[in-house]
């Protein structure tokens, strides 16, 4: 479970304080698919930074799967971020210099000595994105579409539990988006969780539960109006 009690994540600036999201309690589920709307500004990119443990909270709580994140080391947060979290995000930032299939496996590469089973693994992923013909291709070679889909396949090859999605249908067009959106759909249904930003309504009709930000604040869950930025079970 994800759960953030009370949470208020705050940034100096040049213009003083600014507050991007305020008194959060948010609780997410194991497999379900969230997807994330709201105007620019509005916080939504702080609140997956925040669950995913690439920022912490100035104020309140994030639980993960029973941790207080404030009481997580360094190293034990990257650990967590390894073994639990895949990431996908709008600029797939691949490696100009590995061909697509050593792009898919590069976290693993980055850890240690890569087995039989993980280029399996790799070509498995290659396969469920539609690119299994695109393994020897460099980066440069791939469209747009395909270096996402090329991006989504690397956030999956540590069996994450839970996929975090910054705007990855961006720049896209709609026949694209859907079908990055498709992959995402296929991973839910193999039992992840999935969390999703998006600024488009179509995209984010693919999950099953909407939450619509405003001004730092949760405006709207699933269709339910929230008071005092309030979503999902409290304690």
């Amino acid at each position: 479970m994800i759960r953030l009690r009370q949470v208020t994540k705050s940034f100096s600036a040049k213009q003083g304080n600014v507050t991007a999201l305020e008194n959060i309690n948010l609780s997410i589920e194991p497999g379900e698919f969230v997807t994330i709307m709201g105007p620019s500004g509005s916080g939504k990119s702080t609140l997956l930074s925040l669950i995913g443990l690439l920022s912490s909270p100035s104020e309140g709580e994030l639980i993960l799967e029973g941790l207080n994140a404030s009481q997580l080391s360094d190293r034990q947060k990257t650990d967590f971020r390894g073994q639990k979290f895949g990431f996908v995000f709008q600029f797939p930032s691949l490696v100009n210099t590995l061909n697509t299939r050593e792009n898919v496996l590069l976290p693993k590469m980055l850890s240690g000595k890569l087995t039989e089973e993980d280029w399996n693994r790799a070509d498995e992923l290659l396969e469920q994105a539609g690119l299994a013909e695109k393994r020897y291709s460099r980066s440069y070679e791939l469209s747009g579409g395909e270096q996402r889909r090329i991006a989504l396949a690397r956030a999956l090859i540590n069996d994450p539990d839970v996929i975090l999605a910054d705007e990855p249908t961006g720049g896209l067009d709609k026949s694209m988006g859907r079908r990055i959106m498709e992959i995402f759909r296929e991973i839910h249904r193999q039992g992840k969780t999935v969390l999703v930003v998006t600024h488009d309504e179509e995209m984010a009709a693919y999950g099953d539960r909407l939450i619509k930000l405003n001004k730092g604040r949760i405006e709207n869950d699933n269709g339910t109006t929230i008071c005092g930025g309030t979503s999902g079970a409290t304690d």
